[in-house]
């Protein structure tokens, strides 16, 4: 065997016997090393284990209600259901919360005006008009539109109103899904509004007859 083969041979036998000891000392230097606070963090890591019960989260950090507020699956666009929900719901946003009147009128003008009118009284410009002398105006999408402002709606619950906006009924589509819960609410006030301004002003009261002159 030539010498320059020979001593190859023996520098690959003793990288190999090295790589071997160093494998086999692996274990003692990590031992070593992790007495080392600086270098203990991560077999001391504070994190939790994989299947381990983690912190819960702070209070609010989480959302868990829908931003379209409360789902009612179990309104159906029928006059049963329509009444039961009236009759378990009231209308949470009060008449004298001006922000959510100004929120209800801007939400009406833009989902109920087109077919109820600026009034809810059932002239919105895209029903039919056959009185007007507008050609395009003749015939419109819709033949009709409930007047909101008689005493049928007047009489009506908030949450009768609020039912109907949910899921619809008839020709008027649902806007449960255009219009959060909160401010469907905001809506049903508005219109409250629009009634009492329609309602006929009360008669004034007859003035009392004179008294009868006193006689001797």
């Amino acid at each position: 065997m030539a010498p320059f083969e020979r001593v190859v041979r023996l520098g690959a036998a003793a990288a190999a016997a090295a790589l071997v000891l160093l494998a086999g000392g692996c274990t003692a230097l990590d031992n070593g090393l992790a007495e080392v606070p600086f270098l203990s963090f991560m077999q001391k890591s504070p994190a939790p284990p994989p299947y381990g019960m983690p912190r819960p989260a702070p209070p609010g950090s989480i959302p868990y209600a829908s931003p379209a507020g409360e789902v009612f699956p179990e309104l159906q666009p029928t006059e049963v259901s329509l009444q039961a929900f009236a009759a378990s719901h009231t209308n949470p946003v009060p008449m004298t919360d001006s922000a959510a009147l100004k929120a209800g009128a801007a939400l009406f003008n833009r989902y109920c005006y087109v077919c109820h009118g600026p009034q809810a009284k059932g002239d919105g410009p895209i029903l039919n008009q056959p009185l007007s002398k507008d050609p395009t105006m003749q015939s419109g999408r819709f033949p009709f539109a409930p007047n909101l402002t008689l005493p049928i709606t007047v009489a009506r619950p908030d949450g009768y109103i609020f039912a109907i906006m949910t899921v619809g009924r008839g020709l008027m589509p649902e806007y449960g899904s255009k219009i959060p819960a909160p401010e469907r609410w905001m809506v049903v006030n508005y219109l409250r509004t629009l009634q009492r301004a329609a309602a006929p002003a009360a008669p004034a009261a007859a003035p009392a007859p004179a008294a009868a002159p006193l006689t001797r």
